[in-house]
């Protein structure tokens, strides 16, 4: 089998070939001599270009990993120390005041430096990304859509209303959740966006649902992706939307960032085109701010029974985006959720590279402890 369709049909423009054939790249299968590598759906036969193409797997996971470590040092590290120096030098105090379970800044310079905070951090994995990969730019992030099925887009659409409703009734109706600001984990905290001065608030507010979705959906389907797709479009689909979802701090935020990625993971192979994932991402993370902009403007007891009548009109939504597309048809929906290239590796050969690295078993551990950290300190603010 061509190693060259079996990536990408942006193949055909060559900057694939160009890219994987370069010389002394060792992030590409397509550089090993023997092309006799893929084995549809059974894995890899025992040879010695099998052990060549499991090395470059383990080079990309290093090198995946390398750029966690660097967003969790500026997320907290980084973050920490550049607050104590803007206090020495300024004597600008931004403490973090928890209140009532939300996290509430205590002036505009606390959220102007939270943004810039963001930005070096979500920058820091970009640069690394594209000194590690030298993926060219047409290939890993301004792609055109080349959308083979007009109804596969439609259908990722609706499969986004449908994921964001679950997601609304969740943090509308599980009690567990009120006390977690979604919105605040991230960026700002919606309490002080929507109730206190404006301005620069809803300026924030904007940042975050625009230009952080656009930051996030280029690190995690840009050159990362497009060099973890050699191995099967699934396991880089399922690897990203992982990856996004471990370097959250606390469980309310996990299903939002791994349901995401998801999505606009599939929506990216089936139109090999970065733009309509951005687009996908910002929707839902609109969809999403929703119910907590009802829990600061409605009265409490008003609130959830919104959110959930909201959930359900975003549910009705997708569900008939589905229905008018004809996805609920016989074999149209298995057709959405099969993507053209197979994974070379069973799920535990995938597993047993990852954990091949030293690095790899380092950021799973930091992972691991700060969401126990973070969700502990997110059930003590209830």
């Amino acid at each position: 089998m061509n190693l060259e369709s079996n990536i990408s049909s942006a193949a055909n423009s060559g900057c694939y070939s160009r890219w994987s054939e370069k010389d002394g790249n060792k992030y590409s299968i397509g550089n090993i001599e023997s092309g006799n590598v893929y084995v549809a759906g059974r894995g890899f036969n025992e040879s010695k270009t099998d052990s060549g193409v499991r090395s470059v797997l383990l080079n990309v996971i290093k090198a995946v990993s390398f750029a966690l470590i660097a967003y969790i040092l500026c997320d907290h590290i980084l973050n920490i120390s550049a607050a104590l120096l803007v206090k020495y030098i300024f004597n600008i105090d931004l403490t973090i005041i928890p209140v009532n379970g939300l996290v509430v800044l205590q002036d505009s310079a606390s959220y102007i430096f939270m943004v810039t905070m963001t930005m070096i951090k979500y920058a820091v994995v970009f640069f690394i990304f594209r000194m590690t990969f030298h993926m060219p730019t047409s290939l890993a992030h301004f792609r055109a859509p080349t959308v083979k099925n007009k109804n596969d887009i439609i259908h990722s659409f609706g499969m986004l209303f449908i994921t964001a409703s679950v997601l609304a009734f969740i943090y509308s109706a599980a009690k567990i959740f009120i006390a977690v600001d979604y919105v605040g984990s991230n960026l700002m905290n919606n309490a002080t966006v929507f109730s206190e001065d404006s301005g620069i608030r809803w300026l924030l507010l904007v940042i975050w649902l625009v230009l952080i979705s656009c930051l996030v959906e280029v690190i995690v389907h840009s050159s990362a992706f497009a060099a973890l797709r050699q191995f099967g479009d699934w396991f880089a689909v399922m690897y990203m939307s992982i990856i996004s979802a471990m370097i959250l701090q606390n469980f309310a935020l996990t299903p939002v960032a791994f349901l995401t990625t998801f999505i606009t993971g599939i929506t990216v192979v089936k139109t090999e085109s970065i733009y309509a994932g951005t687009i996908q991402r910002i929707i839902i993370n609109v969809l999403i701010s929703v119910p907590y902009a009802m829990k600061v403007i409605l009265p409490p007891d008003m609130w959830q029974k919104c959110g959930l009548l909201f959930g359900f009109a975003v549910f009705a939504t997708g569900f008939i985006i589905l229905g008018a597309s004809g996805f609920f048809k016989k074999g149209v929906a298995k057709k959405y959720f099969t993507l053209e290239k197979k994974n070379l590796f069973s799920g535990g050969e995938y597993v047993s590279v990852y954990f091949e690295s030293l690095l790899s078993i380092i950021v799973f551990a930091v992972c691991i402890i700060l969401f126990i950290v973070g969700s502990l300190v997110s059930f003590n603010a209830r």
